[in-house]
Parts: C-alpha cells; sequence; structure tokens
C-alpha cells in the first residue's frame, strides 16, 4: 500500500478499538486484545537518554507536580521529564495524545498504539510517520502494520480529575498519511513523519483552541525553516505522551484503563548536530524521552520574544550494541517538508 497517497479508512465499531488488560511499555500497547491469538510486543525504537548542558533557546516555564523521576537507567542518573500540569496553556493545548487501532491484515495480528501528534491546522495533526504504518514482531516474524482507526485528543491530562482529562474534547480521524519513503525498505528515518487529518475542526467558538503558527490563536508560536548552522547546540524542548508513566506517576505494575501514556511529559537539552552527514534531513538531539513521545513537537522558545519554533518532529533514539545512549532523533522542520504537507492537503 502505498503511503504517499491518501488512505481513507474504514469505519470499526469502538470495542474494536479499545484494548483491554495490562500495560505495558512499549508504544504498542502490550494489553491489546488478539482475535485467538497471544499478545505481540513492537521492536523497541525509543529509549530514555542521558541529559547535556543548556544554551541558546530558553526552556518554557511549566508549572510541574511535585513528582520528578530518577531514572537508573540513565547516564548520569537523572531523568530531566516533568509533567505538564496545566495542558491547556500555550503550546500544551496544541500537543496531542494520538490513539491507533493498528492491523497487519487478513488474519494478522491487531491492536492499538498509544503516541503523540500536535496541531498545525484546525484539523491537521503533524505526526511520526511510524505512528501510521510500522513494523512489528511477532512470533520471529516481521509485520507491516496499518492504521485502520485514529482518534486525537488535544491536551490530554489524565492526572486531573477524570472530567477534565479532556480539555478540548477528542477528535476521530478520517484520513492520514505517511510518506512514501519512509516505508521503503529498511525504514528510512529520514521520511519517518505523517499528517493526520480530522473529521471535523478541532476548535470552539467560545475558547478557540488554535494550533501550532496560528496567527490569531497560536501565542507566538511559529513554524519555522532554520538553515542547520542556526541549530547547533542550540537547546530544544520536546513534550509528548511516555508510555512508562501513569498519570503523572511512574508505570509501576497495572495501571487504570485510560492513564497510561495519558500525562504531557516535557524536557529540554541540547542539538548535537542539526544536520548530520549520513541523514541530513534530520536532526540529533539530547533531550529526555521515551516511547510514547514519537510524533511531539521539537520546538526553542526565543529569550527575547517569547516566540517558539517548531524545529521538528521527534522520532526516536538509538542506542548503540551495548545499550549505551548515542543519540535521540527528529525530522528536521525543512522547506522540503512543508512542501510535502501542502501537497497532503494541509493548510494553515
Amino acid at each position: 500500500m502505498n503511503y504517499d497517497t491518501e488512505y481513507q479508512p474504514f469505519e470499526l465499531e469502538e470495542t474494536e478499538f479499545d484494548g483491554e488488560g495490562d500495560f505495558g511499555s512499549s508504544e504498542f500497547d502490550q494489553g491489546f486484545e488478539f482475535e485467538s491469538t497471544p499478545k505481540v510486543r513492537l521492536k523497541n525504537s525509543l529509549n530514555i537518554v542521558r541529559i547535556g548542558d543548556r544554551s541558546g533557546f530558553e526552556q518554557p516555564r511549566v508549572k510541574p507536580r511535585t513528582h520528578r523521576e530518577i531514572s537508573e537507567e540513565i547516564a548520569p542518573p537523572t531523568d530531566d521529564r516533568q509533567p505538564v500540569a496545566d495542558t491547556t496553556g500555550f503550546p500544551f493545548r496544541f500537543i496531542c495524545h494520538v490513539r491507533v487501532g493498528f492491523t497487519t491484515g487478513r488474519g494478522g495480528p491487531y491492536g492499538t498504539m498509544e503516541g503523540t501528534g500536535f496541531l498545525i491546522g484546525t484539523k491537521y495533526v503533524l505526526t511520526a510517520g511510524h505512528n501510521i504504518i510500522r513494523d512489528i514482531e511477532y512470533k520471529g516474524r516481521h509485520y507491516t502494520a496499518f492504521a485502520h482507526k485514529i482518534t486525537v485528543t488535544p491536551g490530554l491530562n489524565t492526572s486531573r480529575p477524570q472530567e477534565n482529562w479532556r480539555p478540548f474534547g477528542e477528535y476521530p480521524a478520517n484520513r492520514w498519511i505517511a510518506h512514501s519513503k519512509w516505508n521503503t525498505p529498511g525504514w528510512n528515518e529520514e521520511f519517518d513523519y505523517g499528517l493526520i487529518t480530522l473529521k471535523n475542526d478541532a476548535m470552539e467558538s467560545d475558547d478557540p483552541l488554535g494550533y501550532w503558527g496560528s496567527r490569531a490563536y497560536g501565542r507566538g508560536t511559529q513554524i519555522t525553516v532554520f538553515k542547520p548552522d542556526q541549530l547547533k547546540d542550540k537547546v530544544v524542548n520536546v513534550c509528548g505522551y511516555p508510555s512508562d508513566k501513569c498519570g503523572d506517576q511512574p508505570l509501576t505494575g497495572n495501571c487504570p484503563k485510560g492513564k497510561a501514556a495519558g500525562t504531557q511529559f516535557m524536557a529540554s537539552d541540547k542539538i548535537m548536530d542539526p544536520s548530520p552527514a549520513a541523514q541530513p534531513r534530520l536532526l540529533y538531539h539530547q533531550v529526555d524521552t521515551a516511547e510514547g513521545q514519537s510524533g511531539g513537537p521539537l520546538w526553542g522558545k526565543e529569550k527575547d520574544s517569547g516566540k517558539q519554533y517548531l524545529i521538528g518532529v521527534h522520532t526516536g533514539g538509538f542506542h548503540d550494541a551495548k545499550g549505551a545512549f548515542v543519540r535521540n532523533r527528529a525530522v528536521r522542520i525543512t522547506n522540503e517538508v512543508l512542501a510535502q504537507l501542502r501537497t497532503w492537503g494541509w493548510r494553515a
């Protein structure tokens, strides 16, 4: 299937979409139910990574909870991610929890995945390509899994009382597309991005939700193409929905339904390489992340003006054969990326 063309999904009953059981630590829920098949585990592509020095863009002021995780998996042993207490603020209201129902085709395993995306229009959500089409490993075999239903929830915050979890509601999608070069043999990381189109505009008449880059309701957020030499060593931020959390607490054991990967976490750190020679369309960074945050925005905040510039789409991380952190990666926002989004129908 060519995901460089529009894919119109068929509708599923909600009972076919919602998984039950224990939530695992990978982006693909280990707790979903199969149709006469055992559980499946996705190949891990994201890991928590170490932190470094800070310079350049400033870190946005986030009102954190008192909890702050310290992870022994990181060297040095600190995890700089903090929960976002108020997801109705800017730009956090634009950052979306993305719930995806996947299928591998007739007779294959299927299930649900939690990921991240962010609004770049009243009905357009930019995300990672592997939130739409991806590789899974099951019983020693690899399958290509395709999204067949997507629900987007801006500003989801399961650390609040349940009646306030969805401050802007939730929106079903009716179209989604990933770059055709993403799912070429070997999964080309430079094209790991896609666009989700919602059935209805994510706007409210009394308090417009807005989107990243909106002149009227963007509150200083901008989508800007930077030259790589402008980004070297800049401090940037990544925010999304990590699956190693239950609400704003670490995930230990089972998590109540709906709370896993349900709270935004954000961290800041430096860009390591804004245009690596081997993958010039990417940028490498060392912001703390975990599985589930792929598809989230990577942005910088200008100290003087307070403007918040979208720089990339976080897509994953890489560790060496011994498990040591090497780098995290993001698809860098370029004129090529913006032109591709327009080809897919994006209109700001």
